[in-house]
């Protein structure tokens, strides 16, 4: 099982081809742009969630791309993976995304890499569970249409699922808590929401995982 989810993984990173280098670039760079451009106006979390978000996008639709371009999926499904081996896989590669962003804002974190670009703003374990697990949930949407349309009929779908609705969602959200002069953030979430935000999270994986397979059963490769 864990042999060949490593042999899916690597076939994605193969996938990726030199994305997978600017991949890395947003992950170390957007978080220190957006903390040199805009710190007095979003708190960290909004960083490393945008970071994440974005990476994330960018991965999975060079991936879903080149399969759909050439049929990656239809000849994967004559080789020896279960489909539920090739759902799985794509969680993972998921969580590494996600573990390897928040790593990459903390190392950024410690180090803090000179004056003009310095990470003046910490991050809390809370937040970065947040930021990470907000992306989470949008692929727990997300891969299930991904993995049963062709990647060319749903870009869009893909870009305002992912990009579009959580940068002006949470813009929106903010301004509006402003004009009520509510001030919330990310660190004030205690401990029991955190674990009620991770719970979140695993039920509705098991929930898109199950979904999947569903459709798999009903789709013709």
């Amino acid at each position: 099982m864990i042999r060949k989810t490593i042999t899916l993984l690597k076939k994605d990173i193969m996938l990726l081809e030199n994305y997978s280098l600017l991949a890395v670039i947003i992950l170390v760079l957007f978080p220190l742009f957006l903390n040199y451009s805009i710190k007095d106006i979003m708190e960290p979390t909004y960083f490393l969630f945008l970071s994440l978000d974005f990476c994330a996008f960018l991965v999975f639709s060079q991936i879903y791309t080149m399969e759909s371009k050439y049929k990656g999926m239809t000849y994967l499904m004559a080789c020896p993976f279960k489909r539920s081996q090739m759902i799985i896989a794509r969680y993972v590669l998921l969580f590494i995304i996600l573990s390897v962003g928040a790593g990459c804002y903390k190392i950024l974190e410690l180090i803090n890499p000179g004056q003009l670009f310095s990470m003046n703003t910490s991050i809390s374990t809370t937040q970065v569970i947040a930021s990470m697990s907000i992306v989470w949930i949008a692929y727990d949407v997300l891969i299930p249409i991904l993995n049963n349309r062709t990647y060319e009929k749903i870009r869009v779908v893909h870009a305002l699922l992912s990009v579009i609705i959580p940068l002006w969602g949470v813009i929106l959200v903010r301004y509006l808590l402003g004009q009520f002069q509510i001030n919330v953030t990310i660190k004030e979430l205690s401990n029991f929401g955190v674990c009620i935000l991770l719970l979140i999270d695993v039920v509705l994986t098991l929930i898109s995982i199950k979904i999947n397979k569903k459709l798999w059963e009903k789709k013709e490769f």
